[in-house]
């Protein structure tokens, strides 16, 4: 019996006092009257007896079991459990019958018990004779008493405080957790829920002397600012534990109070619970793993609150299931701010800036960067930072997709870059783009050849290069087109300067924009789905980096004058990850970009719904 339920002081003394007055009791009775009933014989006594203890064992393990379970139930008699009592009575019934044995009025008993019970026999000799009885008894009475307190149903865990808990506590809290009452008092986190109780076996984590605990304070007061992370108190039984406490300081019976508090205490630890899912993974996808979860290796919120719980801070150790970078962390102490801003005649404009924060979280938790050093895209900001340990090192601006052709949000690796590049012309391309202007070219005859004039090169299917004039467009479509085109590097190449393939299944790329102005606009929607970079020299430079003065890159202007393909790869390939945040602390400053794309409309109505005007 490794694993005991733990016993206070006068309970644990008063427990196992009741436990063998009853089964010294019955130890010393029923095998009397098993006697009486079946007639003395001398010749079977030996059987008769033993027959007698046996009996005795079985009804003083069943008053054991009966009586001491009512008695328990009394208020303040400890905090024994209903499975462990069978094992209790045992251990009273057979522990009593020992005592009646050795100090019974019964002289017959002596000479008439089993062979191993006597006190003639050999192997009983030494433990029954008159100087061993006390000692024996005394340590009889000790180890039973151990054994007496009875395993739980489960062990119980090494950051549970040791507490006088009535049994009825966790036996309530048993019956909350139970499915015959999920629609009564129903759980998000239900499944957790038992986890969490089951490790701690089913011992109240949130209260102490039949009150609230300091934990479970700061618990109720973190829910209860869940608007400062984007989330709802509402999804996490804020309201009714607010009423619960409240409930918890007026006089009122002890039953009673034992039931509310164990209501407290479920309510609180799933809310908790629920709340520690959301801030991982975020509300609508809180069963879909975060990127900061290893393969193979979910989160664990019940393991995570047992911690927390543990934690000297205990607010501060479960927050640490946030995202922990610097987009997500500076986004979210700046809606904490923003909500403590007194409400004025700009109430509804604020109450919209707190909700595109809280919407930006939610899409922030379903992808969050588990990477210290990274090349980050925010796309409604049009811009590319390079972040390492916490710290922006460069800042680009940026063309991305147009609203047509919206660039994805995605995560990869910079792994290699080329510096006048050739541009192979994907298909969907050629055939959309180019072909019309060589269709046009067929019907009205000029001395212009238009790829030549735009740097393409054209070739067969074999790889074999071909004259555009030699072709019939007009009898070429979009089907039946059986060439390739190339771009070659320099003036003119869509590609510009310098290219960062990476993988993804879009078939979008990193690259130098042929148009510089562009770069000055406001809106830089403006592109096919890849993204153009302002500078990319710069960017490739801290790639290499201590290898970029040995690899001697050119300067644009060189690369326009020279355009000589170059390919490098990256000894330390570096993290990208494309984003879309619509609101974004930069410098200090909290900015709120444009939503390009639309996405922050769609997402705002799948958290809140169209008629939600509530204020954050």
């Amino acid at each position: 019996m490794a694993d005991f339920r733990i016993r206070a002081g006068k309970h644990f003394l008063t427990d196992n006092v009741v436990g063998y007055a009853l089964s010294a009791t019955v130890g010393l009775v029923v095998p009397r009257l098993h006697r009486v009933s079946s007639g003395y014989d001398a010749a079977n006594a030996p059987a008769q007896d033993f027959t007698g203890s046996l009996i005795g064992c079985a009804v003083g393990a069943a008053t054991g079991v009966v009586v001491l379970h009512f008695y328990q139930k009394l208020p303040g008699t400890g905090i024994s459990a209903v499975p462990g009592l069978s094992q209790n009575g045992y251990a009273y019934a057979y522990g009593g019958l020992q005592l009646a044995r050795r100090w019974s009025p019964w002289p017959e008993w002596q000479p008439n018990a089993p062979a191993l019970l006597r006190p003639s026999s050999p192997k009983s000799s030494l433990f029954f004779s008159p100087t061993m009885q006390l000692p024996f008894v005394l340590l009889t009475f000790a180890l039973l008493s151990l054994s007496a307190a009875g395993p739980d149903a489960g062990p119980i865990s090494a950051s549970v405080p040791a507490q006088v808990v009535p049994a009825a506590a966790t036996e309530r809290i048993r019956a909350l957790l139970a499915d015959t009452l999920a629609k009564v008092s129903p759980l998000a986190q239900s499944q957790q829920s038992r986890m969490f109780y089951r490790r701690r076996a089913y011992v109240p984590a949130w209260s102490v002397a039949q009150q609230p605990s300091q934990s479970a304070r700061a618990a109720l007061a973190l829910l209860a600012r869940a608007e400062d992370f984007g989330l709802l108190p509402s999804l996490y039984h804020v309201g009714a534990l607010q009423a619960v406490a409240d409930s918890l300081t007026q006089p009122q019976a002890v039953v009673r109070q034992t039931a509310q508090l164990a209501r407290y205490d479920v309510l609180l630890t799933d809310g908790l619970l629920t709340f520690a899912v959301h801030l991982r993974r975020g509300r609508l996808r809180a069963f879909t793993p975060s990127p900061l979860e290893k393969a193979g290796v979910p989160f664990a919120p019940a393991a995570w609150l047992a911690r927390a719980l543990a934690a000297p801070d205990f607010a501060q150790a479960l927050l640490q299931c946030q995202p922990q970078q610097r987009e997500y962390q500076q986004l979210q102490q700046a809606l904490a701010r923003w909500r403590r801003h007194p409400v004025g005649v700009d109430a509804a404009q604020r109450s919209r800036r707190a909700r595109q924060m809280a919407v930006t979280l939610e899409r922030w938790r379903w992808e969050a960067i588990p990477d210290a050093d990274y090349v980050l895209v925010n796309l409604p900001a049009y811009q590319l930072e390079v972040v390492r340990h916490g710290r922006v090192l460069q800042t680009h601006r940026l063309v991305i997709g147009r609203p047509a052709n919206p660039t994805p949000t995605l995560s990869s690796r910079l792994t290699s870059f080329t510096i006048a590049p050739e541009w192979r012309v994907p298909r969907r391309i050629a055939t959309g783009q180019i072909l019309p202007y060589l269709h046009a070219s067929a019907h009205t005859p000029s001395e212009h050849d238009f790829l030549a004039d735009n740097n393409y090169r054209l070739f067969d299917a074999h790889g074999h290069e071909l004259r555009g004039a030699d072709v019939d467009w007009s009898a070429v479509t979009a089907q039946n087109f059986p060439y390739t085109i190339r771009q070659s590097p320099g003036c003119g190449n869509l590609l510009g300067n310098v290219i960062f393939p990476f993988a993804n299944p879009y078939g979008v790329y990193l690259n130098d924009g042929p148009d510089p102005q562009r770069f000055e606009q406001a809106y830089r929607a403006l592109g096919r789905s890849c993204l153009q970079l302002q500078h990319p020299v710069q960017l490739a430079t801290y790639l290499l980096g201590p290898d970029a003065a040995r690899a001697n890159l050119p300067t644009e202007a060189q690369c326009e004058m020279e355009p000589r393909p170059r390919h490098f790869f990256l000894k330390r390939p570096v993290a990208l990850h494309v984003r879309y945040a619509t609101c974004a602390v930069v410098g200090g400053r909290l900015r709120f970009y444009e939503d390009v794309y639309g996405q922050d409309k769609r997402l705002n109505q799948q958290l809140y719904g169209s008629g939600i005007t509530r204020a954050f």
